[in-house]
């Protein structure tokens, strides 16, 4: 069983279908269904309460999640003097919170199940933006809590794979195809269980 937050954007929706494509039983948390989904919670990821609903729905289905994929998010430019509280607040709660708060109200049945867990951060994480602060400080955040996350799970079968991309979308003027991108974070976690790719940078390449 696969969890993936967010699976209604555009990442989440090109994992659904790969996991569904490679017969897997998929979930996804969301504000909205995904038709492709085997079964949806519906869930608002800035809201702490409805991400703990979320986990304990998720602990009430039957069968062992093999993967937990936090791919939830989104970007607004907001240069400094442009950066308002609610903006800071959504970026921190979307990127930062609702993972840690999944997390850690599924800690135990991670342990148990041998879960994978990949966060997709940034590489504004590793490089900031001037353009938006605020993403680039709470992609940084779930950068550090992955960390946190991998020492704690240091003596269990799980792995903790943060996945720092450039800009990804769907035309190519986005960046990167997220396709790509999607496929990418399939085949890592594909790999045998005693090989933990801690954390990946994706850079974009500009190719004449």
């Amino acid at each position: 069983m696969i969890a993936i937050t967010g699976g209604t954007g555009r990442l989440g929706r090109e994992l659904v279908k790969l996991y569904k494509a490679a017969g897997q039983t998929v979930i996804s948390v969301a504000r909205h269904d995904n038709p492709d989904a085997d079964q949806n919670i519906l869930c608002n990821l800035a809201e702490s309460n409805e991400v703990v609903e979320a986990a304990e729905k998720i602990k009430s289905i039957d069968g062992s999640v093999e993967v937990i994929i936090n791919a939830a998010g989104f970007y607004k430019a907001q240069a400094l003097g442009e950066i308002t509280s609610e903006g800071v607040k959504n970026n921190m709660a979307v990127h930062a919170e609702a993972p840690i708060i999944l997390i850690s109200n599924l800690i135990d049945k991670i342990k148990d199940d041998g879960t994978d867990i990949v966060n997709i951060s940034s590489i504004a994480a590793i490089n900031p933006s001037t353009g938006s602060p605020a993403y680039s400080a709470s992609k940084s955040a779930l950068r550090s809590f992955s960390a946190d996350l991998r020492l704690a799970l240091k003596e269990t079968s799980s792995r903790v794979i943060t996945l720092c991309p450039a800009a990804f979308g769907v035309e190519p003027e986005d960046g990167m195809n997220v396709k790509d991108i999607a496929r990418f974070i399939k085949q890592t976690i594909d790999l045998p269980k005693n090989m933990e790719i801690s954390e990946v940078v994706i850079n974009m390449k500009d190719i004449k």
